[in-house]
């Protein structure tokens, strides 16, 4: 049974799912290098089709996420939007909150969605519609973490745990999983999101809102003191846990009305500090949140999912609590991970038999031949740009280049589907000179000054450089862990420069055998079991996926080296 999954709003992503396999997937910005872009992924389509030989008609069935019409930026102007945040403002928080209020927006709005694209995608490539299945955004984040997870396999129940922005009415999900079944026991309406409130500061901090999310985290460190303190009591204001701890309650606004008041009450407060108490009380309120349903259902093994999990510091509180006995994260749980869910839910039920394969690695994107990487190479040395050379041992080459202070960047196999570099796109350099961090900062990533970046690992290193006793996995860099004495001189340069914590992908031979042999080698030549590691790309651009977006970052970068599978190239 083949199975086409798609999500066209915010970080459009399209996959192709098989009998229980993933055979592809990637999101649209790779295709189109509009970072982070909505609308219908047509070029991700294309590239399934065709990298898997696959007859559009022999598709079984498309799965579409989203009930009502997914949005593609926040800030776009829609029915839909306009007509709840006019509610919002006229109506009472504890009218607009109710769950009384889910059903009937989602009866109402989903006459408003737009099948239109849809629509054109059925009829160039004549195919039936009534093979369409719209599936709800909660309930496909649920499958995406749940079936991720692994944890089907032992036959023991899971709890997973849902928690964004918005979608289909919701900011939230609890559901109790065993097997193939999933049951949602609770649903957190959209007004009560703390992803909303964490997203409205964002703006008010000048950041672009379901983009750097991720910044306001890594600043959070900072602010702490006196001024932190009073932007985390002011934000309790803001939100508070049930007494039971079951449920979220927002005790102030939503949208727009939302910005306004965190404008006014943050007016005089330093940046760092809104990050500082925002980033508190998330966690107090999340953290709180998983707890009371541990307790309530009595299910120690937690799934998480939704864009609130790509929080990598509440992540770590998670697993550091004695009431989680085991925890997965979704390694990238935003709206890019809808396309999966909506397509495992779609198989299910479908009456699809075959076990879905949990997540090993993410690597689900496009892969480059030999010929056609020395045909893009060619092209530019001939322009007299680059030079290139072909090298057998090319992961021994590799790690002599960092251990002598090159950066390089590795284009091999199949590109990652998600936010994380995982050694396929990526940019690595030695993480113990700290003179390679002001090189990728200045030259290349441009990143904020406060941001971190993240070490590749042996995972049979780890217990030299994080603090994780109790083996959570690590290889997605979803996870967070305080670092250990020798992390703070071998991998310096990849740690929180306030905090010293470390986001770690913790690299096995099975998962990439490549990548592991380039560590090995590295090890061999320092001594040390880590390297730097962060995304193939500029500032601003979505990671690399072809040869030639290799070649150009090469080119407008500092770049010193970038190997596509056993090619060495460098700026002429």
């Amino acid at each position: 049974m083949k199975i086409l999954g798609i999500h066209e709003g915010h970080l459009a992503t399209a996959c192709l799912f098989e009998d229980g396999k993933l055979l592809g997937m990637a999101s649209e910005e790779r295709f189109n290098k509009r970072k982070n872009c909505g609308g219908f992924p047509w070029l991700t389509i294309e590239w399934l089709l065709a990298s898997t030989k696959t007859d559009p008609r022999d598709i079984d069935l498309v799965a579409l996420a989203g009930i009502v019409q997914p949005t593609s930026e926040i800030a776009e102007p829609s029915v839909r939007r306009g007509v709840f945040f006019s509610l919002v403002r006229h109506l009472p928080a504890m009218v607009m909150g109710s769950r009384l209020w889910v059903a009937p927006y989602m009866k109402f709005f989903s006459k408003f969605r737009d099948f239109s694209e849809s629509d054109k995608f059925f009829a160039k490539y004549g195919i039936s519609k009534d093979k369409l299945r719209v599936v709800e955004h909660h309930p496909a984040h649920v499958a995406a973490a749940y079936f991720a997870s692994g944890f089907r396999a032992d036959g023991q129940k899971s709890l997973v745990i849902t928690l964004d922005g918005s979608g289909d009415g919701l900011g939230g999900s609890v559901s109790i999983a065993e097997g193939d079944k999933l049951e949602r026991v609770f649903s957190l309406p959209s007004f009560h999101a703390p992803g909303e409130l964490y997203t409205r500061a964002t703006m008010h901090l000048g950041m672009r809102p379901w983009d750097h999310e991720y910044k306001v985290m890594g600043l959070a460190p900072y602010g702490h003191g006196a001024g932190g303190e009073k932007a985390y009591q002011l934000f309790r204001r803001y939100m508070t846990l049930s007494d039971d701890g079951l449920s979220i309650i927002n005790k102030a606004s939503f949208g727009p009305a939302l910005l306004q008041r965190i404008n006014r009450d943050f007016a005089n407060l330093r940046f760092d500090y809104v990050a500082w108490g925002l980033q508190k009380h998330f966690e107090e309120l999340v953290l709180g949140f998983v707890k009371a349903w541990i307790k309530k259902t009595g299910i120690s093994r937690v799934a998480c999912g939704g864009g609130c999990f790509m929080n990598v510091k509440l992540n770590m509180l998670i697993t550091q609590q004695p009431e989680v006995s085991d925890a997965f994260f979704m390694p990238s749980g935003g709206d890019e991970s809808l396309a999966a869910g909506a397509a495992f839910l779609t198989y299910l039920a479908a009456g699809g038999k075959a076990p879905i394969e949990p997540f090993e690695n993410t690597y689900f994107g496009p892969t480059y031949s030999e010929q056609e990487i020395e045909t893009v190479l060619a092209d530019y040395k001939k322009r007299g740009l680059i030079e290139y050379e072909r090298v057998e041992a090319v992961e021994e080459r590799i790690a002599e280049l960092v251990a002598k202070d090159n950066i390089v960047a590795t284009f091999f196999g199949r590109m990652e589907w998600g936010a994380r570099a995982l050694g396929n796109r990526s940019i690595i350099a030695n993480a113990a000179n700290p003179g390679n961090l002001n090189k990728l900062n200045r030259a290349i990533k441009m990143r904020d000054f406060w941001m971190p970046f993240a070490p590749s690992m042996l995972a049979e290193r780890q217990a030299d450089y994080v603090d994780n006793p109790r083996n959570f996995k690590a290889k997605f860099m979803i996870l967070a862990f305080p670092s250990r004495e020798k992390a703070q001189k071998d991998i310096v340069s990849a740690l929180h420069p306030m905090d010293l914590s470390c986001r770690p992908q913790l690299v096995e031979e099975k998962t990439n055998p490549r990548y592991y042999r380039i560590l090995k080698n590295y090890e061999r030549l320092t001594g040390m079991g880590a390297f730097l590691n962060t995304s193939f790309n500029l500032h601003g651009d979505p990671i690399v996926n072809t040869p030639d977006d290799a070649v150009r970052t090469l080119l407008n970068s500092h770049l010193d080296h970038v190997i596509l599978e056993n090619y060495i190239a460098r700026r002429k």
